[in-house]
């Protein structure tokens, strides 16, 4: 389901968008088929398929695509699980109200987010998907309550020239650059009273 209220709509209406329940089954679904078959190189022998090539005779390849298929079933098992959690949760991936802009895109997202930490808002290609991004006049204070996991890949994102907050719509359907408006008159509303 997705709940998007007009960008035109009073500054006092949250604008609210929820994922699709048949972009989270594709995503999930592409998840679930590429760990099966990172496993399936896991657990196969692959100069055996390979006899008339000798690249896969090589050891040194043998051992990349093992290593290469045991992260894809790590990380492709991982995304399906997320998936299908976060499709069960049925919450919202996007709120902007009064207060600020809640991200719940992904497993990095920040959460909430209030106006007084935010200087711009922007839509850009991230990876060739279209997000809005939200630049920070505090960034390092957000990037210091993190930990682990989720702070490296946020930190690999910035060294690819890319905000800590980017905010992707893609289980959405949602367009972007519709929303951005709507997202903009909020923040300005913020700012002039504070």
């Amino acid at each position: 389901m997705i709940l998007i209220k007009e960008v035109g709509a009073q500054m006092d209406e949250p604008i609210i968008v929820k994922q699709s329940a048949k972009g989270t089954f594709l995503f999930s679904l592409g998840a679930l088929v590429l760990a099966v078959l990172s496993l399936f190189l896991v657990l196969v022998d692959v100069r055996t398929f390979a006899t008339g090539s000798r690249i896969f005779q090589n050891p040194t390849v043998y051992v990349i695509v093992k290593v290469a298929a045991v992260i894809g079933v790590v990380f492709f098992g991982y995304a399906f699980f997320y998936l299908v959690k976060r499709a069960k949760q049925g919450k919202a991936i996007l709120v902007v109200d009064e207060n600020g802009v809640t991200d719940n895109s992904s497993s990095v997202s920040f959460g909430f987010i209030p106006w007084g930490d935010i200087d711009e808002v922007r839509v850009d290609a991230v990876f060739g998907n279209n997000c809005i991004e939200l630049l920070l006049n505090n960034e390092q204070e957000y990037l210091d309550k993190l930990s682990g996991l989720k702070k490296q890949a946020i930190l690999a994102n910035k060294k690819m020239g890319y905000p800590a907050v980017c905010i992707t719509l893609n289980s959405t359907g949602a367009d972007p650059h519709a929303l951005l408006p709507g997202i903009q008159k909020k923040l300005e509303a913020a700012k002039a009273k504070a």
